[in-house]
């Protein structure tokens, strides 16, 4: 309650005088603010995307104060927060077989955190969810489905040669390789 508090005093600060010398301590200390309000990444993450976008907009307005690399340090810490959202979200999709989805929500995690540490865990993950999303589709769809687990897997060796899940992501891709072609043939 003190930092919603606090955030809208510092902006309202801010915009009544706006030539001050404490202006761009106020502008910091709204963004910090949100930082601090800012919940664990199982809940709503709207005051940690106020963070990163408050920082941010310091950090562009201001880009010789001395906070800059505080500030970096707070973005990087809120978009960790939105990362491990991200990757929770996928996995209670994969957890609650709803495969389709878990897989488009690794994707987006892939596309939106790149440099993401879990990016060989996401890629398991994927094809995994490629896999049994494949096994568990009516017979017209599986076809494509398949082949998408195969185009899946080859990804996670390019990427990941030397993986943990190698073993079992060739297990998939061979199982995978073996249905299609019975598709195929039929």
């Amino acid at each position: 309650q003190k930092y919603i508090l606090a955030a809208y005093y510092f902006k309202n600060f801010g915009n009544t005088f706006p030539n001050s010398e404490f202006r761009e301590e106020a502008d910091f200390m709204v963004a910090y603010a949100n930082y601090e309000l800012s919940p664990t990444y199982r809940l709503d993450q709207t005051y940690t995307q106020k963070a990163i976008d408050g920082f941010q907009l310091f950090v562009n307005t201001y880009p010789n104060s001395a906070k800059v690399s505080e500030c970096i340090q707070l973005i990087d810490d809120c978009r960790l927060k939105l990362e491990q959202k991200a990757f929770a979200e996928a996995q209670l999709y994969f957890n609650l077989k709803q495969y389709q989805s878990a897989t488009h929500s690794f994707e987006n995690l892939l596309q939106t955190f790149p440099d993401t540490d879990q990016a060989e865990d996401v890629r398991y993950l994927m094809t995994k969810a490629a896999y049994l999303l494949a096994i568990n589709s009516v017979y017209d769809k599986q076809e494509e489905r398949f082949a998408s687990v195969m185009e899946r897997s080859d990804k996670f060796f390019a990427k990941h040669p030397k993986s943990k899940y190698r073993k079992e992501v060739r297990t998939i891709r061979n199982n995978s390789n073996k249905k299609l072609k019975e598709i195929i043939n039929d």
